[in-house]
């Protein structure tokens, strides 16, 4: 009885380590089928060259190889991006800035990521050598205040636009939504909204030229 039982645990050992690793290689070979369709659904969407899909393929599955993302959310990334309007260049340089973040503890996945990109770029008129900085200063205040990155991503496409107009940034902006949101305890949409009212008034004439007769000069010229 004991023998039997020592040789039905090996055996059970055994054929665990084999389902083991055959669930992962379908998982493996799923993951790629959808990898290469992406990209083909990609050149399909956007008319780029197959030369063109075939450098970004490239720069996925290096991205993906050296800092342990999932290549095939790197490639739906590279979809939305250039739906949005960049380039394959644009797209490429930007994969690495989404790829850092996505291994940062704030974001919650690949997609939150891009959106927040995508808004901040649009809003603040940022370049792509400034996406790192802009994914990273967002995933700090995530991280040292009590809000969430996907509240500060929220407040950028909401209110991002009439607050850059009236001269902010995107830390700025954040820095004000924390402050905020840690007073009244209200919802991202609704301080996003309110946000881009004030913003959106302070902007106009009547505004301006009341506040002009408290002694309140909201514009200088120089």
């Amino acid at each position: 009885a004991g023998l039997s039982g020592r040789r039905l645990l090996a055996f059970g050992v055994g054929a665990t380590s084999i389902v083991t690793f055959i669930n992962s290689l379908r998982t493996g070979l799923v993951d790629a089928f959808k990898f290469q369709n992406e990209m083909v659904r990609l050149g399909q969407t956007s008319g780029d060259t197959s030369d063109q899909v075939g450098k970004l393929q490239s720069r996925v599955t290096s991205l993906a190889v050296g800092l342990g993302v999932s290549s095939k959310e790197l490639a739906v990334s590279a979809t939305t991006l250039r739906q949005a309007g960049q380039s394959i260049k644009e797209v490429s340089e930007n994969l690495r800035a989404v790829a850092l973040a996505d291994l940062a503890p704030n974001f919650r996945d690949q997609k939150q990521v891009v959106e927040g990109l995508i808004a901040a770029n649009a809003q603040f008129k940022k370049s792509n050598e400034d996406s790192v900085a802009t994914l990273g200063s967002l995933n700090a205040v995530a991280g040292q205040f009590a809000v969430e990155a996907s509240d500060l991503v929220t407040v950028i496409q909401r209110a991002g636009g009439a607050f850059a107009a009236a001269g902010g940034n995107v830390k700025e902006l954040a820095a004000l939504f924390t402050s905020v949101r840690a007073t009244t305890r209200e919802s991202a949409e609704t301080i996003s909204s309110s946000l881009r009212t004030i913003f959106s008034s302070l902007q106009s004439n009547e505004t301006v030229d009341a506040l002009r007769d408290l002694r309140i000069n909201l514009r200088y010229t120089t």
